[in-house]
């Protein structure tokens, strides 16, 4: 199952792995379906099998991230307090993902505290190279705003 092959659980004992892929559902999406929506309590994580998904802040020139590796974790709010999602996500074409309950995941690593410390670990470093990737895409918002010259009226 791919949950091996996600970066989320890289270092993670292969028991705990056979315990989060018993309570991984695999679903199937069409391009336009929503995942989930910023602001919603955050149940589920997802790993992405196949397809893409666009996650967006704000429906208008917000923030987008796509993701489209096989193996990338998203919906990652389930795992960290208050437990809301804080984006949407939006398949942008035929899409298999995993999906994990929140419930299932906590009770796995209440029982397995070095593994979830592993997850967490690993959570922070993909929660630094989104931000990162924000970072860039807002700079260079702004530097493309700063070089369109402003019309004259006048």
């Amino acid at each position: 199952m791919i949950i091996k092959e996600a970066d989320l659980f890289r270092g993670v004992s292969q028991g705990v792995i056979g315990e989060i892929a018993d309570q991984a559902v695999e679903e199937e999406h069409r391009a336009g379906d929503l995942l989930f929506r910023s602001g919603e309590e955050a149940k589920d994580l997802y790993i992405l099998e196949e397809g893409s998904v666009e996650i967006f802040i704000g429906e208008r020139g917000g923030l987008r991230f796509i993701v489209d590796r096989v193996g990338e974790v998203f919906g990652w709010s389930a795992l960290i307090e208050p437990h809301i999602y804080t984006a949407s996500a939006r398949c942008t074409a035929d899409t298999k993902v995993i999906k994990i309950g929140k419930e299932a995941i906590e009770e796995i690593f209440n029982k397995h505290p070095a593994d979830g410390l592993i997850v967490m670990k690993q959570l922070a470093g993909v929660i630094a190279q989104r931000l990162r990737n924000a970072y860039r895409s807002i700079s260079s918002e702004v530097a493309l705003q700063a070089a369109t010259p402003t019309p004259s009226y006048g």
